[in-house]
C-alpha cells in the first residue's frame, strides 16, 4: 500500500469531491490500511493530524491489519469503492481523471459522474 503523505496533491481534491458527494446523500469513509512500521507518517496520530489539516469531514479509520484493504482488492492508494445500500460495489476506481497531476476543476470526476444521486452509496477509499 501506498502512503497516504505520497497522495497529498490529491488530498484537497478528495475532501472537496467528498463534500460534493455528501452532498447527494452520499456517505464516505477513508480506510488507512498502510504499516505503520513502513511508514511511519501514517501514524494514528498522524491520521488525527492530517484529518484536521484538510478538514475531512468523514471517518478516517486505520485498519491496522490490512484485513479490510484485502477484503476488497485494493492494489493501490487511493482506491475507491461505492457501495451501494446492499453492500454491492457498483465501482471500483480512480477519483478523477487527474492521474498523478494536481487535480483542478477541468479533470473529469470519474467518481462523481458514476454516482447516481436517487441512490445512496457508501464510498470507501483504501489508502
Amino acid at each position: 500500500m501506498q502512503s497516504l503523505s505520497l497522495c497529498k496533491i490529491d488530498t484537497r481534491t478528495i475532501v472537496k469531491d467528498v463534500k460534493l458527494l455528501q452532498n447527494l446523500g452520499v456517505n464516505a469513509v477513508t480506510v488507512m490500511s498502510n504499516d505503520t512500521a513502513d511508514y511511519a507518517e501514517d501514524t494514528f496520530d498522524n491520521m488525527h493530524k492530517v484529518s484536521e489539516k484538510f478538514g475531512f469531514t468523514f471517518p478516517y479509520l486505520l485498519d491496522a491489519t490490512q484485513n479490510v484493504a484485502k477484503a476488497y482488492g485494493a492494489v493501490c492508494a487511493p482506491d475507491f469503492f461505492c457501495i451501494n445500500n446492499q453492500d454491492e460495489i457498483k465501482y471500483r476506481g480512480r477519483m478523477n481523471s487527474a492521474g498523478i497531476s494536481e487535480a483542478h476543476d477541468g479533470f473529469r470526476k470519474d467518481l462523481v459522474v458514476v454516482i447516481n444521486p436517487a441512490v445512496k452509496y457508501r464510498v470507501l477509499r483504501i489508502s
